[in-house]
Formats: structure tokens, C-alpha cells, sequence
């Protein structure tokens, strides 16, 4: 299956089994609530049937892989996915709230991820 497509496909019902690749997974595969990166390595695990620590160094390979790329100043494009990429913000006047003194923040490149059209499609599939 290919990647574009585990995002086109309906998402209507999961857990188990997945219903992008079919894999038995934890009852909370799908839970409404933030995923952090332990459970995206438990997931990633579940879903392609690798051990933990073998899903565990692909995700940091590739978290590791999009920083140093994006520090470059090169964009990393997944299609299906969306697009990293480094925006530059320009110096300006800033207020501190507490105080009400105004304070000068400095330029700063900042990281930005645009969603491609399948990640949205996959978002909005449930969405009346």
C-alpha cells in the first residue's frame, strides 16, 4: 500500500483492527487525545510489526533527518503528507504583558508545516 494512500482512506472506526493497514492494536490506537512520541513509537510498532526500539530509532531518524534539512534552510516534502519548511520573521516591538514596557524581539527563522491535500481530505472525513 502506498502512503498516499493509508492517508485516503476512510477512517470511520479504529480500533482494532486498524483500519489503514489492518493491524491488531492497543484499544486506545485511536483515542481522542494528544499522541505524544512514546505513543506514535507504539503505534508505528503496532501498525508495520516491528519491535518498539526498531520503530522508535525510525521515528528519531527521521524527526532528526527534517531538523537538520529544515537548518539548511532546505524544505522536506512527503507527498500525501505535507511540507516542512523554514519561514524568516522579521524583528519588531513587542509588549510585555505583565509590565506594559515595550521590548525589542529579535528576527528568527521559525519552522512551518503546510498540510498536503491528502492529510486534509483525511482530517476532514468525519467533519459534517
Amino acid at each position: 500500500m502506498d502512503f498516499a494512500d493509508l492517508w485516503s482512506e476512510p477512517l470511520t472506526s479504529c480500533p482494532p483492527p486498524c483500519l489503514r493497514c489492518g493491524a491488531e492494536v492497543p484499544s486506545d490506537h485511536w483515542r481522542n487525545e494528544p499522541v505524544n512520541k512514546s505513543d506514535l513509537i507504539e503505534i508505528a510498532a503496532a501498525d508495520s510489526g516491528v519491535a518498539p526500539s526498531d520503530a522508535a530509532r525510525v521515528i528519531d531518524s527521521m524527526l532528526s533527518s527534517v531538523a537538520s534539512t529544515l537548518t539548511r534552510g532546505e524544505d522536506v516534502t512527503i507527498p500525501g503528507f505535507g511540507k516542512f519548511s523554514t519561514v524568516q520573521r522579521a524583528a519588531r516591538t513587542g509588549r510585555n504583558p505583565a509590565t506594559g514596557a515595550e521590548l525589542e524581539i529579535k528576527a528568527a527563522t521559525a519552522p512551518k508545516f503546510t498540510a498536503a491535500a491528502g492529510l486534509k481530505a483525511a482530517v476532514n472525513t468525519n467533519a459534517a
